[in-house]
């Protein structure tokens, strides 16, 4: 039962720092009050 809470725990972990990683790397620097990167990339391309 240890093993399978520790390993639920760390897909959780890893699943939500994916998911900040992700949404840091689509909402580039330049655009970061944007909330739609696709739709300012867009824009501005």
């Amino acid at each position: 039962r240890l093993m399978v809470v520790a390993f639920v725990i760390g897909a959780v972990v890893m699943g939500s720092i994916a998911y900040v990683v992700w949404r840091f790397r689509e909402s580039h620097p330049k655009n970061r009050g944007d909330i739609t990167p696709a739709r300012a990339g867009g824009a501005q391309h």
